[in-house]
């Protein structure tokens, strides 16, 4: 599976918009016969104003205007959980029938297989992704793979949006793969997974609308010389 999310990340850093990191998720969904997929970002700096992307039949815009997200159980699941799981689990653990939650979800997908991979930083729900099918190829790995692509989508998601700081991640990524280390030694250096150096090196590349990984170096370089010579003329003040 492990080739399969980094194929993933090489094939997501190509995105030029939010919406389009959505859809890049959605496609590795689909390699798995999860044929309808939403994804819902609550981006910064304004996250009361969610990015969305689904890939389903019918109107779900319309759908989403008079049945808001934060009111769906799935959801409201999602917000306690950084784990996937499917409609009977979020049911028994809210409370509720599942005939009772499916009868209030999108129509298209109410009575498919349903599986919802949250995302979650710092203890707080950041992004809804969820894919749903007749029969998909719903495993351990696949939950895994999925969930780690989700992360990974809400990261680049991020980087698209106006706020194009590098985290301390993406900069300490930067700076042992400028001293030549491999992608593999600058997780374990990091004590992250090598694809988590993988998605780093992506976010980074779009927050600095770099094409390729020497040039997101040079002008990562660049960025914490500009802030070094801010902080000196805000303390010389």
């Amino acid at each position: 599976m492990i080739h399969l999310l980094n194929k993933f990340i090489d094939a997501i850093s190509d995105a030029m918009l939010p919406v389009h990191a959505g859809a890049h998720f959605a496609d590795l969904a689909e390699e798995f016969g999860f044929a309808e997929s939403v994804v819902i970002a609550l981006l910064e700096p304004q996250p009361s104003l969610p990015v969305a992307y689904w890939r389903t039949v019918g109107n779900m815009e319309e759908y989403s205007r008079n049945n808001p997200p934060a009111q769906n159980p799935l959801a409201q699941y999602a917000f306690a959980v950084d784990v996937p799981f499917d409609v009977p689990t979020a049911s028994e653990a809210l409370g509720y029938r599942e005939s009772d939650v499916r009868r209030v979800l999108y129509p298209a997908v109410k009575d498919l297989h349903i599986v919802v991979f949250p995302v979650h930083r710092l203890g707080r729900f950041v992004m809804y992704a969820a894919g749903a099918g007749d029969k998909p190829e719903d495993t351990p790995q696949t939950r895994a793979l999925l969930h780690a692509a989700a992360h990974v989508t809400y990261d680049v998601m991020a980087s698209l949006a106006p706020n194009r700081e590098l985290t301390q991640r993406e900069a300490a990524c930067l700076k042992s793969i400028a001293g030549g280390s491999s992608y593999k030694a600058t997780g374990q250096l990091l004590g992250v997974a090598e694809r988590t150096v993988r998605a780093a090196v992506a976010s980074a590349k779009h927050k600095l609308q770099a094409q390729t990984q020497s040039e997101v170096i040079a002008k990562s370089m660049g960025h914490e010389t500009r802030h070094a010579q801010a902080a000196e003329q805000g303390l010389s003040k």
